[in-house]
């Protein structure tokens, strides 16, 4: 099951809050741009207790499908610079340039919402959380 089926499961009003709570942890686990952990905590502090209320796992959820929407266009973005920069020769990407799937960045529209996740998740609690994948697939489902 992807991100959107899961996704859909969390905006299920039919579900017994746990189970769509649940399943936004499901969502994190397949896209944490600042680490699994870091990312729950901060998308509650963007949104509110979602573990409690319904209109704040919906924002949590929106908060981080926005997020993975702009990272996929920076995905893209990356893959066409690499299929150009390959077309003139350059084999090898360069060190300054790493692919959006190796930063742990907060993906947003505005720069101050990357900076906040990128203080939240270098809060003292998170240790190690910056330079996870957001799409590392460590646990197996």
């Amino acid at each position: 099951m992807g991100f959107g089926e899961r996704a859909r499961r969390v905006r299920n009003g039919r579900l017994a809050h746990g189970r769509r709570v649940a399943a936004l942890c499901s969502c994190v686990r397949l896209y944490h741009p600042i680490g699994y952990r870091a990312t729950l905590s901060f998308l509650a502090e963007l949104a509110g207790p979602y573990q409690r209320h319904e209109q704040a796992l919906l924002r949590a959820l929106a908060a981080l499908e926005d997020s993975r929407a702009q990272w996929r266009i920076a995905e893209a973005a990356y893959a066409a610079s690499r299929r150009k920069q390959k077309r003139l020769g350059r084999r090898v990407p360069a060190s300054d340039d790493p692919p959006p799937s190796r930063t742990g960045h907060w993906y947003a529209a505005d720069p101050g919402l990357s900076r906040r996740a990128a203080a939240h998740a270098s809060k003292p609690g998170h240790p190690a959380l910056l330079g996870s994948s957001p799409t590392s697939s460590s646990t197996s489902t």
